[in-house]
Parts: structure tokens; C-alpha cells; sequence
């Protein structure tokens, strides 16, 4: 059995953390570590940590940080320090079922993949193109949260420390554009997210310049795969968009020269890289202001086939 170094950032989760460590105490598979990076909690987190380190019986190592560092910085701490073959990187909200570390241990050895998530799908990739393809139309997971990692592969990737948001976002696509094969599993046997909705801060601006990065790799690399990256960016920045025109009047004014450069290039991308149509730009329109209409993005004969290579010609049926 191979060793599974299992990654937790935590900040001020006393709360909601009991759940996780009480999943990861219920696991089938043995043959794991607990590494907790605490990020200068000033609740009950760290006794939490502690307490789960006498008492569960589960190799456990705890790394305080004195400084509120970025959540790149806490993971790539926690990936210097784990031991094991593989990384799997988990969220205080989260929950794990019984089964999933026995599961995605045995499908990465078996399969040898460098990579087991799930999607629910029961996809197999072993062609980068083909994963960057279903990550940019969203048929991947976009978190790492719960997801096997080679540990050569995610210790030479490393996260950016410079982003306190986003990180994973490109840290996902690198690891996607570098690895030999990849497997997202379907069935119950899953980790669940408990999703939050998160107040908008400062911080989520920093996507943009993710994307700009992302759309530059994939100019570069894949330029074939360019209309579903536009396509990636144009839902990414509505999105946003929707977030700060969401704010009341008082902090909207603040973002006010943000909100006008991401409409700004909302269009640049309708009229010159996605083509739309008069009515394409108005149901555009009516997404960002009132969240009423979904964009169905103009296919070409390149995009139609990318599509198809993206899901039903790349995906090997596991089951």
C-alpha cells in the first residue's frame, strides 16, 4: 500500500473542522499521514489538531505558522514536509466518505495514474490535450480539494505563493499540462465540498491574472484549444463581474475601475474572439446584470470536434 500524505490548511475552523477529523478517523485505508498547516488561528483549531494527534492513532504532523501566510505558501510547506507517494489536498468544510482513500489508492496503483479525482463520469486520460480540453469546458474537477496527487508531480509544480485566492486554479492546470494519465472516478464513493457562499473581497481579483496566465500556456502550447479558453475566460470573468455588481453601492464604488476594464473585455471577447451575435450579446448582457439567461457560446467545426475530443472520443469507460 502506498503512503498517502494527506494536506489540511486550516484558519479559525474550530467550527466546522470536528467533521473532517472525525472522517479521517473513520477511513478504511491505513496507510496515510495527516499533515495540518495552521494558518494563526485564534479559535479552538489548534487544540483541535492537537487533540487529534494524541489521540487518533494516525501519524500527524502539525506546522504553525506565526504570520497569516497566503494558501499557496501553507500547501507548499505542507508538500516539503509530507512522506508518501501521493498528496491529497482536503478543505476544513469538507467531508470524506469511509471508503475514499482505499479507493483512490488502489485505482492509482492499478491504473498507475498520477492522478485520481472524481468527476462522476469514470474518465481515463492519457493525453494532456484531452485534459486541459474537459478542464477548460468544465467536465474536470476546478479544485484540488480531494484529489490524489503524485507527489514528484505536485512537489515540482509547487503552488504560487504570491496568490492568497486562485491558487489552485493554475496550479490544476500546470499539474493537468504535465501529467502521463489521469482518472476521475463516478459511483458514491466521493468527498463532498460543503460549499459556502463567500463574500467578495479584494483578493478574487487576483483570478484575472490567473486567466491571463492560463490563456498565454494554452496560446502557446495548445493553440488549437483557444476557443474553449476564450470561452473559459468569458464565464470566469461574468462571473466576477456578477460578484462586485452584487456589492452594495458603497463598496461597488470601490471596485469601480476593475468592474469597467472586465466589461471592457467581457466584449472585446464577444465581438472578436467568440463571434456573438446581436441577441448572443444581449443574453450576455442580461447574465451579468440580472443571472437570467445561460450562454450557449457559437460553435465552430474546430470547437465541435475539440468538444468531442473533450469528452466522449478521450474518456475510457472504467467500469
Amino acid at each position: 500500500m502506498n503512503l498517502i500524505s494527506v494536506v489540511l490548511p486550516v484558519k479559525n475552523n474550530a467550527a466546522v473542522l470536528p467533521n473532517l477529523l472525525a472522517d479521517l478517523k473513520q477511513q478504511n485505508y491505513q496507510n496515510f499521514e495527516v499533515i495540518f498547516v495552521d494558518n494563526n488561528s485564534v479559535d479552538q483549531t489548534y487544540q483541535q489538531l492537537v487533540a487529534f494527534k494524541r489521540l487518533s492513532g494516525i501519524p500527524t504532523t502539525i506546522i504553525s505558522q506565526r504570520i497569516r501566510q497566503s494558501i499557496g505558501v501553507s500547501y507548499n510547506q505542507a508538500i516539503d514536509h509530507s512522506n508518501g507517494k501521493y498528496v491529497m489536498f482536503l478543505t476544513p468544510k469538507m467531508r470524506l466518505h469511509p471508503s475514499w482513500l482505499a479507493q483512490v489508492s488502489q485505482t492509482a496503483t492499478t491504473k498507475q495514474a498520477d492522478i485520481v479525482g472524481y468527476n462522476g463520469q469514470n474518465q481515463q486520460f492519457n493525453d494532456p490535450q484531452d485534459l486541459i480540453a474537459s478542464y477548460l469546458v468544465g467536465q474536470t474537477p476546478m479544485s484540488v480539494a480531494g484529489m490524489l496527487i503524485n507527489k514528484k508531480l505536485a512537489h515540482s509544480i509547487k503552488f504560487d505563493s504570491k496568490l492568497s485566492m486562485h491558487a489552485e486554479t493554475f496550479f490544476l492546470y500546470s499539474i493537468f499540462r504535465n501529467t502521463k494519465s489521469a482518472i476521475f472516478l463516478g459511483g458514491s464513493v466521493r468527498p463532498q465540498i460543503v460549499s459556502k457562499k463567500v463574500d467578495f473581497k479584494a483578493e478574487h481579483l487576483q483570478i484575472v491574472s490567473v486567466l491571463e496566465s492560463i490563456s498565454e500556456c494554452v496560446q502557446q502550447n495548445y493553440p488549437e484549444l483557444m476557443p474553449h479558453a476564450w470561452r473559459y475566460k468569458h464565464q470566469t470573468l461574468t462571473q466576477l463581474y456578477r460578484q462586485i455588481k452584487q456589492l452594495s453601492l458603497s463598496n461597488r464604488r470601490i471596485f469601480k475601475g476593475e468592474l469597467t476594464k472586465i466589461k471592457a473585455e467581457l466584449r472585446t471577447i464577444e465581438f472578436k474572439q467568440l463571434e456573438f451575435s446581436n441577441i448572443g450579446r444581449l443574453k450576455s448582457w442580461l447574465n451579468r446584470q440580472f443571472d437570467r439567461h445561460m450562454i450557449i457560446y457559437p460553435e465552430t467545426e474546430n470547437s465541435v470536434k475539440l468538444s468531442e475530443s473533450a469528452g466522449d472520443l478521450s474518456k475510457t469507460n472504467l467500469g
